[in-house]
C-alpha cells in the first residue's frame, strides 16, 4: 500500500488550526529570518567593495623609476589618486583600513619597523629590482 502524503493539505491544515495570535507571531518570526539572512549575505558579498587604494612615491619621478605614480609623494596629500601619493609607506599604514590596497612606486624606501596592525590589507610594488 502506498502512502502518499500532501504537504500543502497538512500545511494548511496546520496553519488554519492555530489562532490568529500565533499564526501572526509565526510569519513575524519568518519574515525577521529571512530579513536577518538577507542582511547577512548582503554584508558578506560587499565587505570587499569599499576598499581604497592608496599611492606611494619615494620623492624621485626620474623616468626609470615611476611604475603607478606621476608625482613626488608628500604625506600632505591625500595619497587616494596617482598625483597625489603619499611621500611613506609608514605613513600609508597609519591611514589605512581593512580591505585597502597601498601601491608602492618603484624607489628606494629608507623605512624601518613597519607596524603592520591592521588585517586584510594588500600593499603591491612595482617588483623586487625597482623597489628597495
Amino acid at each position: 500500500m502506498l502512502i502518499r502524503l500532501n504537504y500543502n493539505i497538512i500545511f494548511f491544515r496546520f496553519v488554519f488550526s492555530l489562532d490568529l495570535l500565533t499564526l501572526y507571531n509565526l510569519f513575524y518570526t519568518m519574515k525577521l529570518f529571512f530579513k536577518l539572512v538577507f542582511v547577512s549575505l548582503f554584508v558578506l558579498f560587499t565587505s570587499g567593495l569599499n576598499a581604497t587604494n592608496y599611492y606611494v612615491n619615494d620623492g624621485t619621478i626620474d623616468g626609470t623609476e615611476l611604475w603607478c605614480t606621476t608625482i613626488v609623494g608628500n604625506n600632505a596629500n591625500n595619497g587616494l589618486t596617482t598625483s597625489t601619493p603619499f611621500l611613506t609607506l609608514t605613513y600609508a599604514l597609519t591611514i589605512v583600513s581593512p580591505g585597502d590596497v597601498i601601491y608602492v612606486d618603484a624607489g628606494t624606501y629608507d623605512e624601518r619597523e613597519l607596524q603592520l596592525n591592521i588585517d586584510n590589507i594588500s600593499i603591491i610594488g612595482a617588483g623586487s629590482s625597482l623597489v628597495t
